[in-house]
């Protein structure tokens, strides 16, 4: 740890001043007269470093009041956002600065010394790859290796008869994997364990489409009557997936081929489907009664839709578009949206009752999302700009498991 005394405030100044806005440094620093007990830091937490999936920084000491017009806290050059304070104890949002040692600084007004040490922040948020101009993505998945697969509207292979799906590796080397027929789009993709993927398609009618581990042309195994834009598969292999026009706005159950009407959304079009601990959770989009919303699976059949939340309860969220969801292996509720600042929405649900809600690293993630995926630690986010890209961001803890058939 290191004291930093009023022999080399001017110093300080300058040197905290640089890389800020002008204004970031408490207009009472530095002390005049009658200082108060300078900060001591004893510790950070988490201990040694800050990992994915952590969103606050909580620093322990003592002599840092009670008010954060008072007390600072940087990180670097950035001034950090502070959460809570006591005398002992300060809780800040995790900054945008990273590195293997950040200078992690405490000022107190009218304290004669500033106390600083040396963090680790890592850095949570890379870009995978980009798909500048007209080329969109669509649709993305990921397997168990941490591959992203992603299908495109307008992409074609080289016979430019047909559409493409193509694999992105973690170090972001593209490959084309399959293809499908140049009259369908995919909506919606799902890798199974078995390196299986499936792919349920829009087009004249909505089509469920497979392809087998290493690629190849997608095989079609069933039609819907009507399109749907969403599914999932649960550990028995039983598809649930939503639909979006006429009669089948609601949830098609699929056991093996037969699609039998599951429970109505005649009032909604369906987003997003995602089974979850024996419940299918769907994102329904109808107005003031936009929301997230459950049915427990009950062998064959669904029970009665429960809400889980509404999206007018989101604050901030709430006027923007959710565009996808999906769970961490606790239960916590990860919410895609078009917001072009903290676009991904974490709503604290490992109790079954939502318990809060936060922005996924508040300041950090700063373009709109266009769908979620997770493998391991990883979430593969689509990025919605004028030039479409992926971006891997590390959770820190691993994603709810997608199932086959």
């Amino acid at each position: 740890m290191k004291k930093i005394t009023l022999l080399v405030t001017l110093s300080v100044i300058v040197f905290l001043s640089s890389g800020c806005n002008e204004d970031s440094i408490p207009s009472g620093w530095p002390p005049a007269t009658n200082p108060v007990a300078s900060p001591t830091i004893s510790s950070i937490s988490p201990a040694d470093s800050a990992g994915g999936g952590v969103l606050d920084i909580t620093i322990n000491g003592s002599n840092f009041g009670t008010s954060p017009d008072q007390c600072f806290v940087y990180f670097g050059a950035e001034q950090g956002i502070i959460t809570s304070i006591t005398p002992s104890q300060i809780i800040t949002l995790r900054p945008v600065t990273c590195g293997d040692s950040v200078s992690t600084r405490v000022v107190v007004l009218l304290a004669d010394d500033i106390e600083e040490v040396k963090y680790k922040i890592k850095k949570v948020i890379t870009p995978l790859a980009a798909f500048p101009g007209s080329t969109i993505s669509n649709s993305l998945a990921s397997d168990l290796a941490g591959n992203v697969y992603l299908a495109f509207i307008n992409a074609r292979d080289s016979t430019e008869t047909l559409k493409v799906i193509r694999k992105i590796t973690a170090d972001g080397t593209m490959t084309q994997y399959a293809t499908f027929p140049i009259a369908l789009t995919i909506s919606c993709m799902h890798m199974a364990p078995d390196g299986t993927l499936y792919a349920l398609m829009t087009g004249a009618d909505g089509e469920f489409h497979t392809v087998g581990p290493g690629g190849g042309t997608l095989t079609r195994l069933f039609k819907f009557s009507e399109n749907m834009i969403s599914f999932d598969i649960d550990q028995n292999g039983t598809i649930y997936a939503g639909g979006t026009s006429g009669s089948n706005k609601g949830i098609n159950i699929v056991q093996s081929t037969t699609v039998v009407k599951g429970p109505s959304y005649s009032s909604f079009t369906i987003r997003t489907v995602r089974v979850f601990q024996n419940y299918v959770y769907v994102l329904a989009v109808g107005g003031a009664t936009t929301g997230i919303y459950r049915h427990q699976i009950l062998g064959g059949t669904l029970g009665l839709r429960e809400e889980v939340f509404l999206w007018s309860a989101t604050g901030d969220y709430a006027t923007s578009s959710a565009k996808d969801f999906t769970f961490s292996a606790t239960g916590d509720i990860y919410v895609a949206t078009d917001k072009t600042v903290d676009p991904i929405l974490l709503v604290s649900y490992s109790t079954g009752v939502v318990t809060g809600m936060r922005p996924l690293y508040k300041n950090i993630i700063t373009t709109a999302s266009g769908g979620i995926t997770w493998s391991g630690n990883i979430m593969y986010e689509r990025v919605m700009t004028s030039d479409p890209s992926v971006a891997a961001i590390d959770m820190g803890n691993p994603g709810a498991p997608y199932y086959g058939r």
